[in-house]
């Protein structure tokens, strides 16, 4: 869920799941959106089964999505995951 609070400010809550493996991420937070750029403040959570031995990564702060070429979704930077080897792909769809 996506809602606007300010002059190019939203806050944003959601979660995608995997109810099979019991894989997911969760978004809560606000950000500031001007063109193909996305700053985050909050809390991103993710649990992949085979990826930080199945424990969650938490990341919470300031991060940067963004859409490059034609793409329609931000894309976190930020992709090194806690186990510090593996990739995070976390997008945001517009």
């Amino acid at each position: 869920m996506i809602r606007k609070i300010g002059d190019n400010e939203y806050s944003i809550e959601g979660e995608q799941r995997d109810k099979l493996k019991n894989d997911y991420v969760t978004i809560k937070g606000t950000f500031l959106a001007k063109g193909r750029e996305l700053k985050f403040n909050g809390k991103i959570v993710s649990q992949v089964s085979y990826v930080n031995n199945g424990k969650p990564c938490e990341s919470t702060g300031l991060v940067i999505f963004k859409a490059s070429g034609k793409r329609k979704y931000w894309r976190l930077q930020q992709m090194l995951n806690c186990d510090g080897s593996s990739t995070d792909y976390i997008d945001i769809f517009f």
